[in-house]
């Protein structure tokens, strides 16, 4: 289910043409980095950031959705 969820969450993101701007502050961030290191280690930090801000964006939207699919189903518990 949580692969489902994820490939969906992406789906969703992909397909509005608006990635870019759900990730201003890593766009300002890479732009500044790039004043400060070489190209080949800006290539790879870029490419692990990449990779670290898709994981936090599947956990986010698989979690999200698990939630709302809970509240639509009134079997939300908030735990405060």
């Amino acid at each position: 289910m949580d692969e489902f969820l994820k490939i969906v969450g992406m789906n969703h993101i992909i397909n509005s043409g608006e990635f870019e701007s759900y990730r201003p502050e890593m766009i300002k961030f890479m732009e500044k980095l790039k004043e400060f290191v070489s190209d080949k280690v800006y290539d790879e930090l870029e490419s692990l950031l990449n990779d670290a801000l898709s994981e936090t964006n599947d956990y986010a939207f698989v979690e999200g959705m698990k939630v709302a699919i809970a509240i639509t189903e009134k079997k939300y518990n908030p735990v405060l």
